[in-house]
């Protein structure tokens, strides 16, 4: 099975084609920018390999049953994977019933190279059955419904399936490109000719992956600048969002209808870009590099239990009764327990024995006017093994 944390990265990957290809000396840009994991992107990757092994499990009983939640250790996980799963395994059988010569490729490396420079990429579940090249991609986010619908990412994987596979089978002239979002609910499907792929390779895409290696073109801010590495510090980012924002409206007092219908599309935009700006000064001033007019202080940070079990102990050897010590189905929050216990019994038998603490807050940048005291990067390491718990 495939270790999808370990996957590489190319300088023009296709899951990013939708941003080089309008703004080609992004691709460059970025590599100025570490690659940084994200909750969303491990939890991302977890899921992928659970759908794998799910497949793989199938496939090897003779594509019987897809195997239960009793294989997995997140159930949680299991069930929202499983609508991937089983478009995948639905798919399949249902061409494996047309064509006994039908084949399924799991977590399939692609060479694009004959078309992007340096270009390679890892299709989730590619079949191929008579003339048709299925291309079926999970997507396990759940913040943006993702269409197939003229995809870039879809139609580069696409042409990657065709050249490595095309040899073996001649008659591929159809393709079916499917984005399955499970926790969306969201199932997207495009179909085209072969044909309408392979032009757009040579029309469009070909030569925008020609200047996105290069360097070359210009910068060109849009909704595609949303997970650019470098969107925080872009200045054509910058202009475009801060022109927006200075629009003159004709009404000084309050905003007319179509003033308002004007601003909505562009609101989102400028939200994320201004969240991008945030973090990067954020990163930067963690770095050493010192934001004028800004600091770095420790956030706000709430206590935790450190040992619900032994909290739970303690109290009940105190006299309390287990009823009065919980929520349904939780312990009481920190605050609750206080009042519930009194501050001096909450104080005497959790906080003297070292089962509340209040962890560190989250490094944060705020204005020099800000009471909080300054803390430097080389400080910064205290911060590293502390997480703040609600």
């Amino acid at each position: 099975m495939a270790n999808h944390g370990e996957r590489a990265h190319a300088v023009l990957s296709a899951s990013a084609a939708h941003r080089w290809m309008r703004c080609t000396p992004s691709a460059r840009l970025e590599e100025e920018f570490p690659n940084h994991d994200t909750v969303y992107s491990i939890e991302g990757t977890k899921a992928h390999e659970m759908a794998e092994m799910l497949l793989r499990k199938w496939i090897d009983s003779d594509y019987s049953a897809i195997p239960s939640d009793e294989c997995v250790d997140d159930k949680e996980m299991y069930a929202s994977v499983f609508p991937y799963v089983e478009y995948v395994t639905e798919t399949y059988m249902s061409e494996k019933a047309q064509s006994s010569d039908a084949v399924l490729f799991l977590e399939q490396k692609l060479d694009m190279r004959p078309t992007i420079p340096e270009g390679f990429g890892t299709g989730d579940a590619i079949i191929i059955c008579k003339n048709r090249l299925h291309v079926i991609d999970l997507k396990y986010g759940k913040g943006v419904k993702v269409s197939a619908k003229d995809n870039e990412q879809l139609r580069c994987y696409a042409m990657g399936a065709y050249n490595l596979f095309n040899e073996l089978y001649e008659n591929i002239d159809h393709v079916v490109m499917a984005i399955v979002q499970p926790r969306l609910d969201h199932i997207s499907i495009d179909e085209c000719p072969l044909q309408e792929i392979t032009e757009w390779v040579s029309e469009k895409l070909s030569p925008k992956a020609k200047l996105a290696y290069d360097g070359r073109g210009e910068y060109v801010a849009g909704d595609h600048c949303r997970f650019c590495k470098a969107g925080g510090a872009c200045r054509a980012r910058a202009e475009k969002n801060l022109e927006m924002a200075k629009s003159d409206f004709i009404s000084p007092d309050l905003l007319s209808e179509s003033e308002v219908a004007e601003i909505l599309p562009v609101v989102d935009q400028i939200s994320n870009w201004v969240d991008n700006v945030k973090e990067y000064a954020l990163q930067q001033a963690k770095l050493g590099n010192r934001i004028p007019g800004y600091k770095l202080v420790e956030g706000r940070s709430v206590r935790v239990y450190t040992d619900q079990d032994k909290v739970i102990q303690v109290l009940k050897e105190q006299g309390y009764a287990e009823a009065v010590l919980f929520e349904p189905r939780k312990l009481l929050g920190i605050s609750k327990m206080e009042k519930t216990i009194s501050k001096s019994c909450f104080k005497a038998y959790l906080e003297g024995k070292g089962l509340v603490i209040k962890p560190r807050g989250k490094p944060t940048l705020v204005p020099v006017s800000d009471k909080r005291s300054e803390i430097t990067p080389d400080a910064l390491k205290d911060f590293e093994t502390i997480r703040a718990v609600d």
